[in-house]
């Protein structure tokens, strides 16, 4: 496995370079992110240059907690706690310490301390690995704090094809979906059986703007829920969660600045419902001592 190590002067910090059979990943210390994936010398993610910091929190974890619930996001665009909370802020500067490194594998992880008494409250560990068929990736959570807090996971891939997704088609088998656009009124759950966000058998995502929150998956008898993006070639794509991710959040990347307008979809699984600040879906309450984890993945299937 290379490592850059300390003389890295990347705004990353360290590049920590997995491989095995035709896998090859970057994933770095600055927000324990992934900043490329590649199979057989095919870019599958829209990620950033070394050179560069990581936007739009590409490739990212995103971790929420607070020693009391309601919540406050951890990771993303910091939204302001409620008062009366204690909260837990994990900004994307955030240098994680590497725990455990292989030629294809590494473990992050960070302690998230409380900002009012100094306290540890989380220890988080995100843990990339490759194997001959993609990557898996596992983000473990521990309350070492001494009070329970809530928590959610989610990160944020952005799966891509040549310089468009419009030609792309999209499937994914999922009953319900939430519209996570921020102009919609409110966060409402509706069917996707015939509604334009019916993807469970593979459409072109055309120039339809995609900015929604599947759930109610129809997984695979390992507990799988599986996204598959394929171009107009017939190479695909896809990704999966465990169980202990109910929904999975996609948006066409419409709203991005050039080079990245319209160039990826986003895809992330969350463990939480979009608003769950508000209607707390989804939010686990951790115990002191008590862990959770979440697990999800990338493959490309044979055409």
């Amino acid at each position: 496995m290379r490592d850059h190590g300390a003389e890295d002067e990347s705004p990353s910090g360290r590049q920590f370079q997995l491989t095995r059979g035709p896998w090859r990943a970057t994933v770095v210390e600055v927000g324990a992110g992934l900043r490329m994936l590649s199979v057989d010398g095919r870019e599958v993610l829209d990620g950033y240059s070394r050179h560069v910091g990581c936007t739009g929190a590409r490739g990212l974890p995103l971790i929420t907690s607070l020693d009391r619930s309601p919540v406050r996001t951890v990771g993303t665009a910091g939204t302001a706690g409620t008062a009366g909370t204690d909260e837990v802020h994990l900004p994307r500067s955030q240098r994680w310490i590497c725990r455990e490194q292989s030629d294809h594998h590494v473990l992050l992880g960070v302690d998230v301390r409380s900002t009012r008494n100094g306290a540890d409250c989380l220890d988080v560990s995100v843990e990339y690995q490759l194997s001959r068929s993609g990557l898996t990736v596992c983000t473990t959570a521990v309350n070492t704090g001494i009070q329970t807090c809530s928590y959610a996971a989610a990160h944020q891939p952005y799966l891509k094809f040549g310089s468009r997704i419009d030609a792309c088609h999209l499937r994914i088998a999922a009953d319900r979906y939430i519209s996570t656009d921020p102009h919609s009124a409110a966060l409402t759950t509706q069917a996707s059986c015939g509604s334009e966000f019916d993807f469970s058998s593979a459409a072109a995502i055309g120039r339809q703007n995609l900015e929604v929150a599947f759930t109610g998956f129809h997984r695979d008898a390992d507990g799988r829920a599986w996204l598959w993006l394929t171009d107009r070639c017939g190479a695909t794509t896809a990704l999966w969660v465990d169980q202990s991710y109910p929904f999975i959040e996609v948006y066409t990347s419409h709203t991005q600045a050039p080079p990245h307008f319209r160039t990826s979809l986003g895809v992330k699984p969350a463990t939480c419902a979009p608003g769950a600040r508000r209607s707390g879906e989804g939010l686990l309450m951790l115990a002191p001592g008590q862990s959770t984890s979440s697990t999800w993945g990338i493959t490309a299937p044979p055409s």
